[in-house]
């Protein structure tokens, strides 16, 4: 797992938060605010802790282990489809009948296969995405963390034409 140099709560971090709290008779309150967290974070890393030991404060992975409400498969056939035939994400909702909110695969993923052909001419603009992750919501404060960037090409009805490139770095 990536973690900034500024994380607070990396496994040595939890495992001297939780010392602390077992070993040195500090409160939880009071831990938490030294290790500038909330309580009940603490509470979840000594439970672990006094349960697992020093493993149970190692990072674990947040995918769920089911997904009940998953997307049917002949769904997903029928969004790709649309989505090569350059359909927006209003259209392939109506067309298959899903909530316009309802999460797509990205253009990416289904162009990946070859059978998209993105248009060049007069008509077609380029756009550029781009995805900044911070440690914190302070501008002043915070550090960026992580750059994405989409370079794509668009219709002038606003319709996605094409991806030209993708960038991401961590830092």
């Amino acid at each position: 797992m990536n973690v900034h140099k500024n994380a607070p709560l990396t496994p040595k971090g939890r495992e001297a938060m939780v010392r602390c709290v077992v070993g040195g008779g500090l409160s939880q309150a009071a831990a938490a605010d030294l290790f500038n967290t909330t309580p009940k974070t603490v509470a979840k890393w000594v439970k672990r802790f006094r349960a697992e030991g020093v493993e149970g404060l190692r990072d674990r992975s947040s995918r769920p282990h089911s997904s009940p409400s998953q997307t049917p498969p002949t769904t997903c056939k029928a969004v790709e489809t649309l989505r090569r035939q350059r359909h927006t994400g209003k259209q392939i909702a109506a067309e298959v009948e899903v909530s316009p909110g309802h999460r797509q695969p990205h253009p990416s993923a289904v162009d990946a296969s070859g059978d998209f052909t993105p248009s060049k001419g007069p008509t077609t603009k380029t756009g550029i995405l781009l995805d900044v992750e911070t440690t914190g919501l302070d501008q002043r404060k915070g550090e960026i963390i992580e750059l994405g960037l989409v370079k794509f090409d668009y219709l002038a009805d606003g319709r996605i034409a094409g991806l030209r490139d993708v960038f991401s770095s961590f830092n």
